[in-house]
């Protein structure tokens, strides 16, 4: 069985969800700790008490006098608990303290976090009802048991519970003698609120805030996982519908458009994915318009060719038709030359190891013998006097310069084409220019790809021309991770290239 990441999402806070009963389970053992804590303590504070009795009974009498009786015990408060004394018959003799009602709490009389803490148990305990563990069991007279049990010598101990099985008061019983003789018993009796009051006060507390940064923690988690889950479903529906079956053609697929400091791994996925995608783009523009380009530059030589064959045939004449034949098989030649370049410039740059360079001195020699082959048609401008080291290819770079020039040259008939060289503390921009316009069919991104000519039929008829100058020069301005740009800026057509800077000791 295949689980989804959003299925395994959900079964995690499923699991997660199981903490509560865990807190209430914790809740259920330090209740029962506090019981036998507390049970131990009262027991050890009658026995107190009836030493006291057994062996000062002055020091009693003085401190009932002074209205202080239990001024040793200074834990026990006899506003919320009371003493009293049984002869041996059982009879109550002596009473003193009272008991208190409990004050019911309200919500606003809680502190928050505590109010959070009893909630979450008794949300929990009437979810899974369970009966806490008293350690003294239930009986329906236990004052009349706990009486019995202390004549016949024993201490003992029991609860007082309400109509509701509620415990109200714990009692504690222990023999009394004066003299060696039995005299009866004392009994401490106090309500439950007094004794577990405080530290569950402090239990719920610190339940509370655990409960809160739960509540938090699962919310935080399942809003991000749920988040994380559509966009990982987003993103398996964006690449299954980018690629069309019965037209076999790459649809749109669209990039990130998360800031790049706010991306994660799925950005960066969705992001890889798409230059993927515009790479096999590309090239499947490139194959499906080289067939065509192929046609219709092959189309004049072999044309031409055929021509000059047959004229040969019917006439005999050779000089005319021959020269017409050579010049057919030169554009063939010229046109395989140009798609064995694309290939090895493509071979080249997956070979080539990025360096740094200066660009500054490589432009001025490289400049140099370009000004000497067109002559004044050629404008070249160097704004930038100071050394500017980019990471690339010299050599490469020259290569897409030679596309650009000549492209420019071609398409400024008799016009100027001018060379701009300039830079910036993060980037080096090198501009050709020349007049003209650029075609209104094509945007500024289809004219790099490959197998796209921009040229008149009266141009390709000059020379054949297959559209791979302009793809040249973006591959090899990408490997030196740059830019190129074409824009239309009043009567110029200006070609674009940003190359980063880098400092000398880079090494790619």
């Amino acid at each position: 069985m295949l689980l989804s990441i959003r299925t395994r999402i959900l079964l995690l806070l499923i699991l997660l969800l199981f903490f509560p009963l865990l807190v209430y389970r914790l809740a259920l053992d330090f209740n029962r700790q506090l019981l036998e804590q507390q049970i131990i303590q009262q027991s050890q504070t009658v026995q107190n008490l009836a030493l006291i009795l057994e062996n000062r009974p002055d020091l009693w009498s003085m401190q009932i006098f002074q209205g202080n009786p239990t001024r040793q015990l200074h834990h026990l408060d006899l506003s919320r608990s009371t003493l009293w004394i049984v002869n041996q018959q059982g009879n109550t003799t002596y009473v003193i303290g009272r008991l208190a009602p409990q004050q019911e709490q309200t919500r606003f009389s809680e502190a928050p976090f505590e109010w959070i803490g009893k909630t979450t148990i008794r949300l929990i305990h009437n979810l899974f009802p369970h009966t806490l563990p008293y350690l003294i069991p239930f009986e329906s007279d236990p004052e009349q048991s706990l009486i019995r049990q202390v004549l016949q010598g024993a201490t003992a101990q029991r609860f007082r519970f309400d109509d509701q099985g509620r415990p109200i008061s714990l009692m504690s019983a222990t023999p009394l003698y004066l003299h060696n003789q039995f005299q009866g018993g004392i009994v401490l009796e106090q309500r439950v609120d007094s004794l577990f009051g405080p530290r569950l006060k402090r239990f719920y507390h610190i339940v509370g805030i655990g409960t809160l940064v739960i509540l938090l923690l699962i919310s935080a988690f399942g809003f991000y996982a749920i988040t994380l889950s559509n966009r990982i479903r987003r993103l398996q529906q964006d690449v299954a519908h980018a690629f069309d079956p019965k037209r076999h053609r790459l649809q749109n697929f669209s990039d990130t458009q998360t800031p790049l400091w706010q991306q994660d791994e799925v950005d960066q996925l969705r992001h890889q994915i798409h230059e993927l995608l515009q790479a096999l783009r590309h090239y499947e523009t490139y194959l499906r318009q080289l067939p065509k380009a192929l046609r219709h530059e092959l189309h004049n030589p072999l044309n031409r060719l055929h021509l000059s064959l047959q004229r040969l045939k019917q006439t005999g004449a050779l000089t005319p038709y021959l020269d017409q034949a050579q010049r057919g098989v030169e554009q063939l030649q010229y046109i395989l030359n140009a798609l064995s370049e694309a290939g090895s410039i493509e071979q080249s740059i997956e070979q080539t190891r990025p360096h740094p360079y200066r660009l500054d001195e490589m432009l001025r020699a490289y400049f140099h013998a370009q000004q000497e082959r067109y002559g004044p048609r050629l404008q070249i401008h160097m704004n930038e006097s100071n050394a500017i080291w980019v990471c690339g290819d010299g050599f490469l770079l020259e290569q897409a310069l030679d596309k650009l020039i000549e492209n420019a040259m071609d398409f400024s008939q008799d016009g100027t084409v001018t060379v701009t060289l300039s830079a910036n503390r993060e980037a080096a921009i090198i501009e050709v220019s020349n007049p003209g316009q650029l075609p209104q069919a094509l945007n500024a991104e289809q004219i790099f790809n490959g197998m796209t000519s921009l040229r008149s039929p009266a141009q390709e008829n000059r020379r054949p021309h297959l559209g791979l100058g302009l793809y040249i020069a973006r591959l090899i301005t990408e490997f030196h991770h740059g830019q190129i740009i074409a824009q239309q800026v009043e009567d110029q057509v200006i070609f674009q290239i940003t190359l980063p800077r880098c400092r000398p000791e880079d090494a790619s």
